[in-house]
């Protein structure tokens, strides 16, 4: 399958899903913000998310980032502490608990994941800008709410699992996040491309994969777009995401 039609693949599977929670939605009001995030946006000049932030504006577009996920844990999950969130400027750096690959704990400009060890989200401005500006601001909100995503599994205290469940789970979060904005009217069908876009460039594939394949991915998000955070349970057995201890 070539680049256009697995594109044209993912749209049709995500569109369906956001129309399915479109016709769910009903006329009241937007749910307003709950509590208060953790970290505040420098800015808000621009009637809408995309082509507002430029490459040196991502501290304040993942501010805004933050601030909109914050919102829809806090409505889910009140009982769940909020994660910290670091984002880091070009040329910066900060040590997380956590190791990667290399067993490097370093956390720079290009990073994009979560540290149960500490209990936060890096989030580097290189980063940002790359599913900002390759993918649109659909995109890069996705991520931070997949690695929120992560915060859950972890704080929320469910069952072990492999990394490609919980990886799959994250991306179905992420796609729960989705349709909420769907729900009052933030993310439209034109967001579709952003997901589109970046959900071939981002999965993996062959058995020794930790993250989903593109129709791994792509169906999560879309459950989670269509079906909200409970049907996430699905992709760790014995899960209880949605439920307020």
């Amino acid at each position: 399958m070539n680049r256009t039609a697995r594109f044209a693949a993912v749209a049709a599977t995500v569109v369906g899903a956001f129309l399915a929670t479109a016709g769910a939605a009903t006329a009241a009001e937007p749910t307003p913000p709950i509590g208060a995030a953790t970290v505040q946006p420098v800015r808000s000049a621009c009637p809408e998310l995309d082509d507002c932030y430029g490459p040196d504006e991502m501290s304040a577009f993942g501010a805004e980032a933050v601030r909109q996920v914050n919102r829809y844990a806090q409505q889910m999950r009140p009982d769940v502490p909020l994660p910290l969130y670091r984002i880091l400027e070009r040329g910066t750096s900060a040590t997380s608990s956590c190791v990667d690959g290399y067993g490097d704990p370093e956390a720079d400009e290009n990073a994009a994941f979560y540290c149960s060890a500490d209990q936060t989200v890096y989030l580097g401005e290189e980063a940002l800008w790359t599913f900002y500006g390759s993918y649109g601001d659909a995109a890069a909100m996705l991520v931070v709410a997949h690695e929120w995503g992560h915060h859950l599994q972890f704080a929320g205290g469910g069952p072990e699992a492999t990394d490609l469940e919980l990886e799959n789970q994250a991306d179905c979060i992420g796609g729960s996040f989705l349709g909420e904005l769907a729900h009052d009217g933030t993310f439209r069908l034109r967001d579709v491309a952003d997901i589109a876009r970046i959900l071939p460039d981002s999965s993996e594939n062959g058995p020794d994969r930790t993250h989903g394949s593109l129709t791994e991915r792509t169906s999560a998000v879309a459950l989670g777009a269509a079906r909200g955070l409970t049907a996430c349970d699905r992709y760790v057995p014995g899960s209880d995401l949605a439920t307020t201890f």
